[in-house]
């Protein structure tokens, strides 16, 4: 391998590790992610440190727990940075040598929240400021209005990103083609994130019946309003939300077959180091019919996948050891070479996947939720509240076979998920699982004791009214804010 690498970290926003063909799911959605999973090195009990974008994202930066670093804020207020003595890992590798590039699609993960202020160029897909390529015409214009206002539809013909990942891949190649330095590079792509939008050819491959009717039934369900007024969901309803989310997944993974066959075509894969992972995951009521990804723990929101191509790495690998994304800033600083600073030590939460030995016993998430007597007080100002959607922090404790969820003022919840991987039963009160829970809580206990505080500050860079209207309206449109 020519050293030191380009390296890359594709995140596929609300991508659960359930709906992957190579986690067993019985739907094609990721052939090509099959393939290369084959061929690699895949992590089968992958987690990530927090349910949401900002949380897990920090994280993938710094290497910290969600708690350490403290960004787990409310996503209508983007008033927080980090602490300064936080070791970020674009700067890091800019001072072993390396450009670093960050291409967003999310507005939770931008310039405007600060979450990319380390690197050194950002590009974002999501503020307006950038056309996709069918929007040039006069027709496309027209049949975008029809689809908008006429149809009300989201699929990419209106106002869907999806269509944006093949160009912000295409923009990523082009980075690494014209790289005359090592280069880091980081994108987040959305097409699986709520309204889950793909091309009409693919939706029909998952879809039973009109498309479009389907479509139009979810465009106005915002997950926040119905988490929070107890709604209940249908079966069909379900099947065909999930569909919708099928079809983007499958999006994603035809963009990523053209991606990296450039990459491999031009030789530039032999010289990177690619990482291929999720924020977090998305449910559609499996537990306390919660839809979206909502304030809970569970795994259909905190197992992702996670696939690790490294030029030096041969020989495919299925690695069944609990690993976090807290682990992927100490990877890439190992495949730089640059692990040895006093800098890069300071992101010891993490541990490298390039290590062989399983050297932890689990692994943590957490949620930062609202305690009873805020949820209590929110339910007291609007009588026809009945808030479940951010109601009391919780931590979960992950090994390959068992499931710890600590749960601020409920009692805790232990799951045999090799035994129950939906997790439908509480196993915590049983008699032969006291000795793991016993050992959970210790574990739990232990790394209480031991993690880190940096306690954000207030955000230096203030929006402008007109850059926080377009981040108000976008969150609207994700269905985070009323």
């Amino acid at each position: 391998m020519i050293s030191p690498p380009h390296l890359v970290l594709l995140v596929l926003d609300s991508v659960r590790a359930a709906n992957t063909t190579f986690h067993g799911y019985d739907r094609p959605t990721t052939p090509f992610l099959a393939q290369l999973a084959a061929r690699h090195r895949v992590f089968r009990n992958a987690y990530a440190p927090g349910n949401w974008s900002v949380p897990s994202h920090t994280s993938m930066f710094t290497g910290l727990y969600p708690s350490e670093h403290g960004l787990s804020f409310d996503p209508r207020h983007a008033d927080r940075q980090l602490a300064p003595e936080v070791a970020q890992l674009p700067t890091l590798l800019a001072a072993a040598g390396y450009t670093t590039h960050a291409f967003t699609q999310n507005v939770l993960v931008s310039r405007e929240t600060g979450l990319l202020d380390a690197f050194g160029r950002q590009v974002d897909y999501w503020d307006g400021s950038w056309r996709p390529r069918y929007r040039r015409t006069l027709l496309n214009r027209a049949w975008n209005f029809w689809v908008d206002r006429v149809r009300r539809q989201p699929f990419p013909y209106q106002r869907g990103w999806s269509t944006r990942s093949g160009d912000t891949l295409a923009d990523i190649r082009r980075t690494l083609t014209e790289a005359t330095q090592p280069a880091f590079v980081f994108a987040n792509l959305m097409d699986a994130h709520m309204p889950y939008t793909a091309p009409l050819s693919i939706v029909r491959r998952f879809v039973a019946g009109d498309p479009w009717q389907h479509s139009n039934r979810y465009r106005d369900i915002q997950p926040l309003e119905h988490n929070r007024l107890l709604l209940t969901v249908d079966p069909e309803d379900q099947r065909q939300k999930m569909a919708l989310y099928d079809a983007a997944i499958c999006h994603l993974d035809s963009c990523l077959r053209r991606f990296v066959g450039d990459l491999q075509r031009s030789g530039l894969l032999d010289r990177t180091v690619l990482i291929i992972t999720a924020d977090h995951g998305e449910m559609f009521g499996e537990h306390d019919n919660i839809v979206g990804h909502g304030p809970r723990l569970y795994q259909e929101l905190i197992h992702v996948p996670l696939i690790l191509i490294h030029p030096d790495l041969t020989t495919p690998a299925v690695v069944t050891r609990p690993v976090s994304l807290v682990d992927i800033p100490p990877t890439l600083l190992a495949a730089a070479g640059a692990e040895g600073t006093p800098q890069a030590a300071a992101l010891s939460s993490g541990l490298s996947l390039l290590a062989t030995a399983a050297d932890r016993p689990a692994v943590i998430s957490e949620y930062a939720g609202q305690s009873d007597a805020e949820a209590a007080q929110r339910v007291a100002d609007s009588p026809t509240l009945h808030d479940r959607s951010h109601t009391g922090s919780q931590t979960a404790v992950v090994s390959e076979t068992t499931k710890l969820i600590v749960w601020q003022g409920r009692p805790s919840r232990l799951f045999d998920l090799a035994r129950d991987p939906r997790e439908t039963t509480d196993v915590s009160a049983e008699p032969a699982y006291q000795g793991v829970r016993l050992r959970f809580e210790a574990f739990y206990s232990q790394w209480q004791a031991n993690r880190r505080h940096y306690p954000p500050a207030p955000r230096t860079a203030a929006l402008s009214a007109a850059e926080a209207e377009i981040v108000q309206r976008r969150l609207r449109e994700l269905g985070y804010v009323d």
